[in-house]
């Protein structure tokens, strides 16, 4: 689990999903993953507006090779709450298992 600045919860669980819930318990988005997602962190990234960034990015371990990445949309769009597109980063098996990770 992780939390953001902006108060939401990013949960990584046994099936194979991440899901986004506000503090009052609500689920507002949700993504699958290939393996159990782990070590969760919210990332900041860079928006369009010069000078703006936005905690924004869920980033997780997928198995053990794989590096997750994740935007999180906007809440007020009724259809981010359906899910939405996991980017990989996959890592070759010479450079063993990924254990931790830092932004």
């Amino acid at each position: 689990m992780a939390w953001s600045k902006d108060n939401l919860l990013a949960v990584g669980a046994e099936d194979n999903r991440i899901s986004v819930i506000a503090s009052n318990g609500t689920a507002l988005q949700r993504c699958d993953t290939s393996e159990t997602p782990r070590n969760l962190k919210f990332s900041e990234m860079k928006r369009e507006k010069r000078g703006a960034y936005e905690e924004s990015t869920v980033s997780a371990v997928i198995g053990k090779k794989h590096l997750g990445l994740w935007t999180v949309g906007d809440q007020s769009n009724a259809a981010s709450s359906a899910g939405s597109q996991l980017f990989t980063l996959n890592f070759q098996d010479k450079y063993g298992d990924i254990v931790d990770y830092q932004w």
